[in-house]
């Protein structure tokens, strides 16, 4: 499976938008930067044709490693995502479908 890192994704969007590309990085920047603020206060952002971003809580709990030993994990916030009906039929459309 090929994967696309951060430089490929905003040289990309920077040709496609006819943006520099410093722009198009501060523009993903401040996107991740809402996305982070606002699913830290638990709120849930959703992107039409694009899909949700869902942050879901996880209480403080204890568990045990392969040795036995007794660890406690501090609560967070894990991030969701649930892409959209549209979002996925585009990528079935294109032959984005990794699902065997």
């Amino acid at each position: 499976m090929n994967y696309m890192e951060t430089k490929g994704v905003i040289e990309e969007l920077s040709k496609r938008l006819d943006r520099k590309s410093t722009n198009v990085s501060s523009l993903i920047d401040g996107f991740v930067s809402i996305i982070k603020e606002k699913c830290g206060n638990l709120d849930s952002i959703a992107i039409p044709g694009f899909g949700n971003f869902i942050p879901v809580k996880k209480e403080e709990h204890i568990a045990e490693d392969e040795n036995g030993k007794r660890i406690m994990y501090p609560p967070s916030v894990e991030l969701k995502f649930e892409s959209s009906a549209i979002l996925k039929s585009k990528l079935l459309e294109e032959g984005g479908n990794d699902e065997k």
